[in-house]
Protein backbone atom coordinates (compact mmCIF):
# COMPACT_ATOMS: atom_id res chain seq x y z
CA UNK A 1 0.00 0.00 0.00
CA UNK A 2 0.85 3.52 -0.38
CA UNK A 3 2.69 5.80 2.25
CA UNK A 4 -0.35 8.06 1.15
CA UNK A 5 -2.90 5.68 2.20
CA UNK A 6 -5.70 7.49 4.80
CA UNK A 7 -8.28 5.38 6.82
CA UNK A 8 -10.72 7.46 8.37
CA UNK A 9 -13.78 7.10 11.02
CA UNK A 10 -16.00 10.22 10.81
CA UNK A 11 -17.18 12.19 13.14
CA UNK A 12 -20.70 10.28 14.00
CA UNK A 13 -19.44 6.78 13.25
CA UNK A 14 -19.09 3.96 15.94
CA UNK A 15 -16.82 1.08 15.49
CA UNK A 16 -15.62 -1.76 17.54
CA UNK A 17 -13.13 -4.24 16.16
CA UNK A 18 -9.31 -4.80 15.34
CA UNK A 19 -8.31 -2.08 12.80
CA UNK A 20 -5.03 -2.51 10.77
CA UNK A 21 -3.79 -0.12 8.81
CA UNK A 22 -0.82 1.90 7.02
CA UNK A 23 -0.32 5.05 6.34
CA UNK A 24 -2.38 7.59 7.92
CA UNK A 25 -5.56 6.73 10.25
CA UNK A 26 -7.73 9.32 11.65
CA UNK A 27 -10.76 8.73 14.27
CA UNK A 28 -13.32 11.38 14.53
CA UNK A 29 -15.67 9.10 16.32
CA UNK A 30 -15.69 6.32 18.49
CA UNK A 31 -13.77 3.29 18.02
CA UNK A 32 -13.26 0.48 20.34
CA UNK A 33 -11.02 -2.46 19.91
CA UNK A 34 -7.19 -2.23 18.52
CA UNK A 35 -5.11 -0.20 16.21
CA UNK A 36 -2.19 -1.60 14.53
CA UNK A 37 -0.52 0.62 11.91
CA UNK A 38 2.69 1.61 9.78
CA UNK A 39 2.29 4.71 10.07
CA UNK A 40 0.32 7.37 12.05
CA UNK A 41 -3.00 6.79 13.86
CA UNK A 42 -4.52 10.53 15.33
CA UNK A 43 -7.51 10.60 17.47
CA UNK A 44 -8.92 14.11 16.77
CA UNK A 45 -10.30 16.61 19.52
CA UNK A 46 -13.88 15.29 19.27
CA UNK A 47 -12.43 11.91 18.70
CA UNK A 48 -13.31 9.12 21.53
CA UNK A 49 -10.81 6.40 21.41
CA UNK A 50 -10.80 2.84 23.88
CA UNK A 51 -8.08 0.96 22.05
CA UNK A 52 -4.75 -0.81 22.53
CA UNK A 53 -2.78 1.30 19.66
CA UNK A 54 0.47 0.47 17.76
CA UNK A 55 1.56 2.40 15.26
CA UNK A 56 4.91 4.20 14.40
CA UNK A 57 3.09 7.83 15.41
CA UNK A 58 0.73 8.75 17.33
CA UNK A 59 -1.23 12.26 17.98
CA UNK A 60 -4.07 12.13 20.94
CA UNK A 61 -5.69 15.38 20.41
CA UNK A 62 -9.21 14.12 22.05
CA UNK A 63 -9.63 11.02 24.68
CA UNK A 64 -8.44 8.03 24.67
CA UNK A 65 -8.09 4.98 27.43
CA UNK A 66 -5.71 2.27 26.73
CA UNK A 67 -1.95 1.33 26.27
CA UNK A 68 -0.09 2.92 23.88
CA UNK A 69 3.09 1.81 21.56
CA UNK A 70 4.29 4.98 19.60
CA UNK A 71 7.42 3.69 17.65
CA UNK A 72 8.78 6.55 16.99
CA UNK A 73 6.43 9.57 18.38
CA UNK A 74 3.83 10.32 20.77
CA UNK A 75 2.26 13.73 20.74
CA UNK A 76 -0.26 14.98 23.04
CA UNK A 77 -2.49 17.93 22.20
CA UNK A 78 -3.53 20.03 24.70
CA UNK A 79 -6.72 19.22 25.10
CA UNK A 80 -5.76 15.19 24.76
CA UNK A 81 -7.11 13.04 28.44
CA UNK A 82 -4.98 9.89 28.19
CA UNK A 83 -5.27 6.90 30.99
CA UNK A 84 -3.25 4.00 30.06
CA UNK A 85 0.08 2.89 29.48
CA UNK A 86 2.73 4.58 26.97
CA UNK A 87 5.80 3.17 25.42
CA UNK A 88 7.36 5.64 23.10
CA UNK A 89 10.54 6.63 21.24
CA UNK A 90 9.60 10.59 21.90
CA UNK A 91 7.05 11.99 23.58
CA UNK A 92 5.45 15.59 23.44
CA UNK A 93 3.12 16.58 25.95
CA UNK A 94 1.52 20.05 25.20
CA UNK A 95 0.65 21.87 28.34
CA UNK A 96 -3.17 21.26 29.40
CA UNK A 97 -3.08 17.78 28.30
CA UNK A 98 -3.88 15.04 30.99
CA UNK A 99 -2.33 12.01 31.15
CA UNK A 100 -2.59 9.12 33.43
CA UNK A 101 -0.57 5.75 33.33
CA UNK A 102 3.39 4.48 33.31
CA UNK A 103 5.67 6.12 30.55
CA UNK A 104 8.05 4.41 28.70
CA UNK A 105 10.55 6.51 26.86
CA UNK A 106 13.44 5.97 24.39
CA UNK A 107 14.40 2.84 21.49
CA UNK A 108 15.40 0.69 24.47
CA UNK A 109 11.93 1.18 25.92
CA UNK A 110 10.54 0.59 22.21
CA UNK A 111 12.76 -2.25 21.61
CA UNK A 112 11.69 -4.45 24.96
CA UNK A 113 7.55 -3.82 24.53
CA UNK A 114 5.47 -6.62 23.99
CA UNK A 115 3.28 -6.65 21.59
CA UNK A 116 -0.07 -4.79 22.50
CA UNK A 117 -2.04 -8.44 22.73
CA UNK A 118 0.06 -9.58 25.56
CA UNK A 119 0.20 -6.34 26.67
CA UNK A 120 -3.32 -5.91 27.41
CA UNK A 121 -4.40 -6.64 30.94
CA UNK A 122 -7.57 -5.37 31.65
CA UNK A 123 -10.68 -4.92 29.92
CA UNK A 124 -10.94 -1.53 28.30
CA UNK A 125 -14.03 0.31 29.18
CA UNK A 126 -16.82 -0.15 26.53
CA UNK A 127 -18.26 3.01 24.75
CA UNK A 128 -22.05 3.96 25.04
CA UNK A 129 -22.93 6.64 22.64
CA UNK A 130 -25.22 9.22 24.75
CA UNK A 131 -26.42 11.26 21.80
CA UNK A 132 -24.78 10.26 17.79
CA UNK A 133 -25.60 13.66 16.93
CA UNK A 134 -23.03 15.01 19.08
CA UNK A 135 -19.86 14.04 18.73
CA UNK A 136 -17.41 13.59 21.83
CA UNK A 137 -20.28 13.18 23.97
CA UNK A 138 -20.02 9.13 25.26
CA UNK A 139 -19.86 7.24 28.23
CA UNK A 140 -18.04 4.68 29.32
CA UNK A 141 -20.39 1.63 29.62
CA UNK A 142 -18.52 -0.13 32.58
CA UNK A 143 -16.59 2.28 34.02
CA UNK A 144 -18.20 4.84 37.05
CA UNK A 145 -17.83 8.23 35.85
CA UNK A 146 -14.84 10.25 37.94
CA UNK A 147 -16.34 11.83 41.24
CA UNK A 148 -17.22 16.07 40.61
CA UNK A 149 -13.36 17.59 40.35
CA UNK A 150 -11.11 14.71 40.26
CA UNK A 151 -8.08 16.90 39.38
CA UNK A 152 -8.01 18.28 42.44
CA UNK A 153 -7.95 15.12 44.58
CA UNK A 154 -4.65 13.40 45.52
CA UNK A 155 -3.04 11.04 42.73
CA UNK A 156 -2.76 7.13 44.32
CA UNK A 157 0.60 5.67 43.70
CA UNK A 158 0.26 3.10 40.80
CA UNK A 159 -0.03 -0.48 41.92
CA UNK A 160 3.21 -0.89 40.53
CA UNK A 161 5.15 1.46 42.85
CA UNK A 162 4.13 -0.15 45.89
CA UNK A 163 6.94 -1.31 47.81
CA UNK A 164 9.41 1.37 45.71
CA UNK A 165 9.00 4.37 48.15
CA UNK A 166 11.16 5.54 51.01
Amino acid sequence: MSDHAETVLGPESVFKGELRATGVCRILGAFEGSIRGAGDVHVASNGICAATIEADRVVIDGSHTGDIVARERLQLGPKAQVRGDVVAGAISVAEGATFLGRVGVGPEAVAQARPMAAASSQPLPEIKIVNPKTPGKVEWANEPAPPGDWMSQPLKAPTWMKGSEG
